[in-house]
């Protein structure tokens, strides 16, 4: 970390850039706090189910913050930024293929227990001990809700080839809401499910496949925009981390409550929150401009 960027700047203009660039190397360091804990936790999930987790190869949050407090103070951390920044997209690279493996496992667990229930009489305890041992080892605790709809959906038996198909698109959408969304209403889905397997018209049982794809494309939507709200959050959270005023220390507070709820937040709100947060961190690096003289 040299410092190009320092080069012929007066000793006042370089103070100043020191405490911009430090301002945000807090900013990224409160996000990679939350990006490592977030792939330990999805690692966790990948190792339960007996696969090999995708490691970031980063340094953990402690080491990066003697890395950058070192910068900052010998090389005025023209640099610091960019190095937390790769250390990021690093991390986030890895959490994206931790992800992927688990609702690619998942996949293909819901489709070994449909072969195996459709090929074998005696499978279905089988399968659903498979089930079980899958949503175990999951979430730690198999949600009652789930359990009942899978007991359920492991009971289908496709009567053509065009129900193997559906019920391949339809275990994707499974695999993808059970690794987002567990604990979600899958009463629903089990009920559709229900009408779907007493229905002998292949007409009709058609347009019930369509309406239940619809239905959990939907819901996943739903869940996959509440979810990028809550990144918006947690961002304007490192955002406004290295913000000491008491307005600052009251809009984290508002904000780890809506986090804490997880509700969905009005627009308007979250738009209001970002100003404000906007604000503070001028204020922020106003204040350490006027400290650093």
């Amino acid at each position: 970390m040299s410092g190009p960027k320092c080069v012929g700047l007066s000793a006042t203009e370089r103070e100043l850039l020191r405490q911009d660039n430090a301002l945000k190397c807090d900013q990224l360091l409160a996000r990679f706090r939350r990006r490592e804990h977030e792939l330990g936790q999805v690692s966790q999930q990948v190792k339960a189910l007996g696969e090999e987790p995708t490691t970031a190869d980063v340094p953990s949050a402690e080491e990066l913050r003697q890395t950058v407090d070192e910068a900052v103070r010998v090389w005025l951390d023209c640099d610091a930024i960019q190095v937390l920044e790769r250390q990021l997209e690093k991390i986030e690279d890895a959490l994206e293929q931790n992800r992927a493996t688990v609702e690619e496992v998942t996949f293909r667990q819901l489709m070994l227990d449909q072969e195996e229930a459709s090929f074998k009489e005696k499978a279905e305890e089988h399968s659903e001990n498979q089930h079980h041992d899958l949503l175990d080892r999951l979430s730690g605790e198999a949600p009652p809700k789930l359990q009942d709809f899978l007991q359920t959906w492991r009971k289908q038996r496709p009567r053509s080839e065009r129900d193997i198909a559906w019920q391949a698109k339809l275990n994707r959408l499974w695999a993808q809401l059970i690794s987002a969304a567990p604990h979600a209403d899958w009463s629903k889905w089990q009920q559709s499910v229900t009408q779907l397997s007493q229905e002998s018209d292949a007409a009709l049982r058609l347009s019930r496949y369509e309406n239940l794809v619809l239905e959990a494309s939907a819901f996943l939507k739903q869940r996959r925009d509440w979810e990028a709200q809550q990144q918006q959050i947690h961002h304007l959270l490192e955002e406004i981390a290295p913000c000491a005023s008491a307005s600052a220390k009251e809009l984290r507070k508002q904000v780890e409550q809506i986090l804490a709820s997880e509700l969905p937040l009005l627009p308007q709100q979250l738009a209001a929150w970002q100003e404000q947060a906007k604000d503070e961190i001028e204020q922020e690096s106003e204040r350490r401009r006027q400290a650093s003289r």
